[in-house]
């Protein structure tokens, strides 16, 4: 569904990822795994459009993607990031209902899409009208969830969506999105530096150092065949997260 055709990004002399092919399979989860500045966040922003390639090209349905169809495929797409990104003075339902009201959608058509994500996401619809401030963590993370869900997309990015969270709201999100994910059947890529979550919610595992793709496969794969020392040594750095 989304390739990445010799794609790299450079900042000046710094090199944010190397020159990188990728197959992005449609209704699968693909987690990006690795330590900081390894070039995940980068490669979801290159598809989202944030940034442009340095070299390359990114297709989107066997389109490539431009600054003159970038609106359209952004509206194809859900976006997450870690703390949310909502607007502190927007209430979660306002924050949730932002993009249908900007594409003036039909209000009882939004409406039942909002009561529907409610239910999926286990939000309580009494904390509608609360302003984000006024949300817990695991909240605000659902109402971000929705937000990217509502224009119904064919493609979720998801940059570290639970990181911010402690390990008991995390671990509860963590089912709630394998849940979410398997009866929508959408794409899904996924950054994550932690390797449990990536192999519980992911199809296939993308493990990146210094902006290069080290191995891709099941984590079956990464750790019975590995394709490089960093592979084995990143595993056993999590050994103990592992066991699902």
């Amino acid at each position: 569904m989304i390739q990445l055709k010799n794609v790299s990004k450079n900042y000046g002399s710094v090199v944010a990822l190397c020159p990188t092919d990728l197959n992005i399979e449609e209704g699968k989860v693909t987690a990006l795994i690795g330590p900081s500045g390894c070039g995940k966040s980068t490669i979801l922003r290159l598809i989202n459009g944030l940034i442009s390639p340095t070299r390359g090209i990114v297709e989107f349905e066997g389109q490539i993607i431009s600054p003159q169809n970038i609106l359209e495929i952004r509206r194809r797409t859900g976006y997450v990031i870690q703390d949310g990104g909502l607007f502190p003075h927007l209430t979660a339902n306002q924050n949730v209902l932002l993009m249908p009201k900007e594409l003036k959608k039909p209000q009882t058509e939004t409406q039942q899409r909002l009561e529907e994500l409610c239910q999926l996401t286990d939000f309580p619809p009494n904390l509608l009208n609360n302003f984000p401030g006024e949300l817990s963590g695991g909240q605000r993370q659902r109402v971000s969830l929705m937000r990217a869900l509502i224009l119904n997309p064919d493609v979720l990015l998801l940059d570290e969506p639970l990181g911010a969270l402690d390990p008991i709201v995390r671990s509860s999100l963590q089912q709630e999105l394998k849940d979410i994910f398997q009866s929508l059947g959408k794409t899904v890529i996924l950054v994550t530096h932690d390797l449990h979550e990536a192999a519980y919610l992911g199809d296939v595992l993308v493990l990146l150092k210094s902006g290069q793709i080290m191995q891709q496969g099941t984590l079956d794969q990464l750790q019975n065949q590995p394709a490089d020392t960093f592979v084995t040594k990143f595993i056993t750095s999590q050994r103990s997260l592992i066991e699902i």
